[in-house]
């Protein structure tokens, strides 16, 4: 081999490992355009749910100024406090000593006019 296609082979190497190159520098740019695509719409998404947020801790001081109107509890009242002071206790379970009521015409005494189905 003579030092003309050495060079020659060097240069087609070069060649080679430069497109090599620019292609992956296009692929790290469709990978970098992508992930800021991605960081948009998660900002955005953010954005949409800080507001929802908001609506909804707005929805619930109504809801909670409604409930208070219907309890008697004022503002103040903290659900935390409410349900401390608050206990649960079952009562007895009551036995009943009512006797079932009687029907008013005992059956099959008198013949009403009614079938039997």
């Amino acid at each position: 081999m003579t030092g003309t296609n050495k060079v020659n082979t060097l240069l087609n190497e070069i060649v080679s490992a430069s497109q090599e190159q620019s292609d992956g520098i296009v692929e790290v740019n469709k990978g970098v355009s992508e992930m800021d695509k991605v960081t948009q719409q998660n900002a955005g998404n953010a954005e949409e749910l800080a507001s929802a947020a908001e609506e909804t801790a707005a929805q619930v001081g109504v809801l909670r100024e409604q409930v208070a109107k219907f309890t008697g509890k004022d503002d103040n009242d903290s659900p935390a406090s409410a349900h401390a002071t608050h206990t649960h206790t079952s009562a007895p379970a009551q036995t009943s000593t009512r006797k079932v009521a009687e029907p008013a015409i005992p059956m099959g005494g008198k013949d009403d006019g009614f079938e039997s189905f």
